[in-house]
């Protein structure tokens, strides 16, 4: 499922635009450590991990 400025919006409670840096830093870190909500459990730790959360980040970009 991809992920929308409006979903992120909804997620920070408010403007994701509107945090600093720390309160953003951890809700990028909760939303990659919960990324796989929306899919099947994954077993698989490590590069994948990194992978994704490259993924993620690069998908918060672009809606900045």
């Amino acid at each position: 499922m991809a992920m929308s400025k409006g979903h992120v919006d909804v997620v920070a409670g408010g403007a994701f635009l509107s945090l600093t840096i720390n309160e953003a830093t951890v809700l990028i870190e909760k939303m990659v450590a919960n990324q796989s909500w929306g899919e099947g459990r994954k077993t698989q730790k490590g590069s994948q991990s990194a992978k994704e959360a490259n993924v993620l980040a690069a998908k918060i970009d672009l809606l900045l």
